[in-house]
């Protein structure tokens, strides 16, 4: 799965154009993160259209726009799940660099995981989904807007 990462101004309407952006190019964003440093801020978004999201992104926030390798995975909805994935991940000697979480298409929460290099999703993915009540979710499309 691959995010997208948007730097930004901290001022008004920034995080909407980016929005109306992709709305614009007919993208679904399917997972979103955003946060301020103090310097400005980022967004993440994880979208149904990647490659066409990469191509508006980078038309109007060129100079501000990278895309990354994520890893989704699906754990027990109970607590402690979270510090159970980051111990595994500690102990693998993996650094997670941002995380959010999501949902599935079938609606359960998925988290999202960014790592420094592509060996590093890898290796989670191989030690996570090993796991026998852990999944990795390769889509986050599905039946988003419809009823049950």
């Amino acid at each position: 799965m691959r995010q997208i990462t948007v730097t930004i101004l901290n001022r008004p309407r920034e995080f909407e154009n980016i929005a109306r952006l992709l709305k614009e190019a007919g993208v679904n964003i399917l997972a979103f993160h955003l946060a301020d440093t103090e310097s400005g801020g980022f967004v993440q978004v994880v979208c149904d259209k990647h490659e066409v999201a990469l191509s508006a992104l980078r038309g109007d926030y060129k100079m501000f726009t990278r895309e990354s390798e994520i890893l989704a995975v699906s754990a027990p909805h109970v607590p402690g799940q979270l510090a159970r994935i980051l111990s595994m991940l500690g102990n693998l000697h993996v650094s997670v660099r941002s995380s959010y979480m999501s949902m599935d298409p079938r609606n359960k929460p998925v988290v999202l995981l960014e790592f420094f290099g592509s060996e590093n999703v890898r290796t989670a993915k191989e030690s996570l989904g090993a796991c026998p009540d852990l999944s990795i979710v390769d889509t986050l499309e599905g039946q988003y807007g419809t009823e049950s």
